[in-house]
């Protein structure tokens, strides 16, 4: 059953449902999703309601077919699906909770992050927290893992912002805990 996220009115909207099995399965949940999710939204918004099929640009990112000012983005793991849709480009990533793995910490997070997991009170969420971060932005940025994880850093003081990445936007960001188990 799909359920809708509480953000602000100006980063859109953010739909999440149970999903489960291999890849397609869950591939197909978030293509789902997209389907129920974007007549709710374009009503919500007085827009024509588009088709959910989507086209891709070279680099992966998707982009709803029809040109109708909504920008879109999926996420599918182990228990969720999510779809993101917003009058802004927009990235959202979900990820089960996972353990902290220490040779991943080294390879992908950056000092300061590293530091704030040492010192978290739960460093398992965190990580998954800061994972699903980091994937959102490379996603919003349209650069997917072609942009390296360990290129730019997430801090969570002060509000989430994103630091040595020179793109030139002012990203917005929002984290989730869907459950026990999730960040979105």
């Amino acid at each position: 059953m799909m359920h809708r996220l509480g953000l602000p009115d100006d980063f859109g909207a953010l739909y999440v449902c149970e999903a489960s099995g291999k890849y397609d399965a869950l591939h197909t949940a978030a293509h789902s999703l997209l389907q129920e999710a974007l007549p709710l939204y374009a009503g919500e918004h007085g827009l024509p309601v588009p088709s959910p099929a989507l086209v891709y640009r070279e680099d992966g990112k998707p982009f709803l077919a029809e040109d109708c000012g909504i920008y879109v983005s999926l996420s599918h793991c182990d228990g969720m699906a999510a779809v993101m849709l917003s009058p802004d480009v927009c990235g959202v990533d979900c990820e089960q909770r996972r353990p902290l793995r220490e040779r991943v910490v080294k390879r992908v997070f950056a000092p300061e992050e590293q530091d704030a997991l040492r010192e978290a009170d739960d460093p398992d969420f965190l990580f998954t927290r800061l994972w699903t971060l980091k994937e959102s932005y490379m996603k919003a940025c349209g650069l997917g893992f072609a942009l390296p994880m360990n290129a730019f850093q997430i801090s969570l003081a002060d509000g989430i912002r994103v630091s040595g990445a020179d793109d030139g936007q002012d990203w917005r960001f929002l984290s989730f805990r869907e459950g026990e188990n999730f960040c979105a």
